[in-house]
């Protein structure tokens, strides 16, 4: 299942979705406020798909929805670079043996449409694919084999 913040006809909602083509809008986005942490949704996720969404909600489909950012209320961004092999060698190195760990501000996710605004000091944008994993579980020293449990979902 698929959770979206979304607009349609100048309104934010929230919606989900099985297939990807065809969304429940169900509530207005400012009336949730399991939806202002990350925590809170994950804690209450079986909760909130059962009382809020199950058949509620007409059906649209996702060419007249506008996706915004997943989530606004993020806690943490951590970030892993040179995290494969080509794009290490492409800035001009090979790939680390320990990952290189770094942060950003939650502010600087947007939705997968809006503009990327560059600061006057820069001249590009880095094209990257970027694929954030929720982390639902916590956990440490974790088996490679039971991480999986620990994912709640990726955006």
């Amino acid at each position: 299942m698929k959770l979206a913040s979304v607009e349609f006809e100048n309104k934010s909602f929230v919606a989900v979705a099985e297939d990807p083509d065809s969304w429940r809008r169900l509530i207005p986005h400012g009336n949730q406020q399991w939806l202002t942490s990350v925590d809170a949704t994950i804690r209450n996720w079986s909760t909130l798909i059962a009382e809020n969404f199950e058949g509620q909600g007409s059906v649209v489909d996702a060419g007249q929805l506008i996706f915004r950012r997943p989530l606004s209320a993020v806690e943490k961004v951590i970030c892993i670079g040179k995290n494969y092999a080509e794009h290490a060698r492409e800035m001009g190195g090979e790939t680390p043996e320990l990952p290189i760990i770094f942060s950003k501000f939650a502010s600087s996710i947007i939705g997968p449409n809006d503009n990327i605004v560059l600061p006057p000091i820069s001249q590009q944008v880095d094209f990257e694919a970027e694929l954030v994993v929720v982390i639902g579980k916590s956990g440490r020293f974790i088996a490679r084999e039971h991480a999986m449990q620990h994912v709640f979902g990726y955006t």
